[in-house]
């Protein structure tokens, strides 16, 4: 699957399943832990936590970015 947009402006990082600014991670981190995310309609899969790690997140350099 590919997604797009616009270019974002200022440096990306890359954090377990997100990719943004530093201030937009640590928000997302945030909301996710509490829950606040809304579910795939039909998809009734239990949550899935945070990786329990404490690394931050990795600037990405450019480029295609393969897990």
């Amino acid at each position: 699957m590919l997604f797009g947009g616009a270019p974002m402006e200022g440096p990306r990082y890359i954090w377990w399943n997100s990719v943004s600014s530093l201030e937009r991670i640590e928000a997302a981190k945030e909301e996710w832990a509490k829950g606040r995310f809304d579910t795939m309609p039909g998809n009734e899969a239990e949550f899935i936590p945070l990786p329990e790690r404490n690394d931050a997140p990795q600037r990405a350099t450019g480029g295609v970015f393969y897990p």
